[in-house]
């Protein structure tokens, strides 16, 4: 890529065109760098991952949560140690199914989306479901 430019000299008044391959290669490069960076950009996920999970049932602790357990063979769950039991934050109502197999995105809850709950139950980590399917 070659980049042209049109001088005007205001003593003689001749014109004349030169081509500078220098500042081209460079800007050829910097665009090539740049559109890299913006298509990988577009591809992050924000760390939301689809997994095979089953809806257990109703907890005991946070109102009308339900409990879901990602499968053994889920990759990416957050570390805990309720066997990848969870409640959710916003699963469809016609998800809430007792046994139900679904496919969830879904991400760690902040300290500001958590559920308040009870204690009359085991403290299962919260999820917030951000797409299901079955």
């Amino acid at each position: 890529m070659h980049i042209y430019f049109l001088n005007y000299n205001v003593m003689t008044g001749k014109r004349s065109l030169y081509c500078n391959k220098k500042k081209g290669s460079l800007l050829s490069i910097f665009f090539l760098v740049l559109t890299t960076i913006l298509i990988s950009a577009c591809e992050r996920q924000d760390s939301e991952r689809t997994f095979n999970a089953k809806v257990l049932h109703l907890g005991l602790d946070c109102g009308d949560a339900f409990l879901i357990q990602f499968n053994s063979t889920a990759a990416d769950v957050p570390v805990n140690s309720t066997n990848n039991i969870f409640y959710e934050i916003d699963l469809p109502n016609r998800f809430k199914v007792n046994n139900m197999d679904i496919n969830v995105t879904f991400r760690t809850a902040a300290a500001s989306e958590a559920m308040l709950c009870t204690t009359q139950d085991i403290a299962y980590k919260q999820v917030i479901i951000t797409t299901a399917s079955n």
